[in-house]
C-alpha cells in the first residue's frame, strides 16, 4: 500500500513537470515511450496476459475520451494495472493521471480480452468523477459523442465502444 502511494506521488510530480512542456514535446515523448514499451513487451512478454482498466464517464450525450498523443486515435481513460495493484486503485490512479479528475464511484460493466500490441484482459467500468480536466503526457481529455469517438477509435477500445452503442440502442428502444 505504501509503495503504491509513493509511486502515485512520484507519478503526480512527473505529471506536474509534463504540464509545463509544450503539447508537441508531450506528443513526441509519449509516442517514443508507447512504441518502445510495445516493442519490448512483444519481444519479452515476462508477465503473460496484462490486466487493464478503463472507465466510461458520461455527461449528457457525451463521453470523456483521451485524444492520444501518439496519433492512434481516441481512447477512454484507463490503462494498465501495476503488479500487485488493486483494480479500483489502478482505475483511480489512471483517471487522475490522464484527466486530473477524482473518481467518485464506479461499477463494473464487462471484461474483454485483446491481443492488440500485448495480450490484455481489460475490465470496463462506468462511473462518476469530479474535478477540473487537464491535459496529461498521454493526451488531451475531451467530451465527445459516440460517433466522434468511433470515427477515430484507438483499436484496443473497440469492444467498449461497441458495448456503449448496444446500450444506446437498447435505451432508445425503451424511450
Amino acid at each position: 500500500m505504501e509503495r503504491t502511494l509513493r509511486r502515485g506521488l512520484i507519478a503526480h510530480r512527473l505529471l506536474d513537470m509534463w504540464i509545463s512542456l509544450s503539447r508537441e514535446a508531450k506528443r513526441l515523448t509519449f509516442l517514443v515511450w508507447s512504441r518502445t514499451a510495445a516493442f519490448m513487451y512483444g519481444l519479452f512478454p515476462f508477465w503473460g496476459r496484462l490486466q487493464g482498466v478503463m472507465i466510461v464517464l458520461q455527461k449528457d450525450a457525451r463521453f470523456l475520451a483521451i485524444e492520444r498523443n501518439d496519433n492512434l486515435g481516441f481512447g477512454l481513460p484507463g490503462g494498465f494495472v501495476n503488479r500487485g495493484e488493486d483494480l479500483i486503485a489502478a482505475l483511480k490512479r489512471e483517471v487522475y493521471e490522464e484527466t486530473g479528475l477524482s473518481l467518485l464511484s464506479c461499477q463494473e460493466l464487462f471484461r474483454f480480452d485483446s491481443d492488440y500490441r500485448f495480450p490484455t484482459t481489460t475490465v470496463v467500468y462506468r462511473g462518476e468523477a469530479q474535478g477540473v480536466l487537464r491535459e496529461s503526457w498521454e493526451g488531451q481529455p475531451v467530451w465527445l459523442t459516440l460517433e466522434e469517438i468511433e470515427a477515430k477509435t484507438y483499436p484496443p477500445i473497440k469492444p467498449a465502444i461497441e458495448y456503449l452503442w448496444q446500450i444506446a440502442r437498447e435505451s432508445s428502444k425503451t424511450s
